[in-house]
């Protein structure tokens, strides 16, 4: 597993986002991980782990409805294609749900880092995008803004194209 260099601070320089926000932090958020991919849901758990959060994990989007019927998540980490139910129907019926859990912040975790997708899923009640490949970077800027702002302030944290 490869952890983005951009989450480390250098010898004499400014602490970086990552480390201030878990060195100010009060509680230990708990994440939900839906994808179908066992290796997905194991590079999402180690990121969680190394930045001191909780989570469960399941295999699609019926279960993670079940899971959020019969416990608290601060976030879920929802995989847009799964077989059997997928991220945005499983968004959609989280979000219809008579419950706190319709609020939660739900970031989609998808291969597409086009801006129209980002706002096709935004559309469908998540709150952001993370492109995949996840960097630790990324993963835990969104997770920390989900966490932090209201729910209806979509932001993405696609890949950004480099320059060739």
């Amino acid at each position: 597993m490869t952890i983005d260099d951009s989450a480390t601070t250098a010898p004499g320089q400014a602490p970086d986002a990552f480390h201030l926000m878990k060195a100010v932090r009060r509680s230990r958020p708990h994440v939900l991980i839906v994808d179908d991919h066992p290796a997905c849901r194991a590079i999402c758990t180690a990121f969680c782990d190394l930045f001191d959060f909780s989570s469960e994990t399941v295999s699609d989007g019926a279960e993670a409805i079940h899971a959020v019927t019969y416990q608290r998540f601060d976030v879920i980490l929802m995989d847009i294609h799964m077989p059997g139910m997928g991220g945005i129907e499983a968004a959609r019926a989280i979000r219809a749900l008579d419950s706190p859990a319709a609020r939660t912040p739900i970031i989609a975790v998808s291969t597409a880092d086009d801006p129209s997708s980002e706002a096709h899923y935004r559309d469908h009640g998540l709150y952001a995008v993370v492109g995949k490949p996840i960097t630790a970077s990324r993963l835990f800027t969104a997770m920390n803004e989900a966490l932090a702002a209201a729910p209806h302030e979509p932001r993405s944290w696609a890949p950004q194209a480099s320059a060739s």
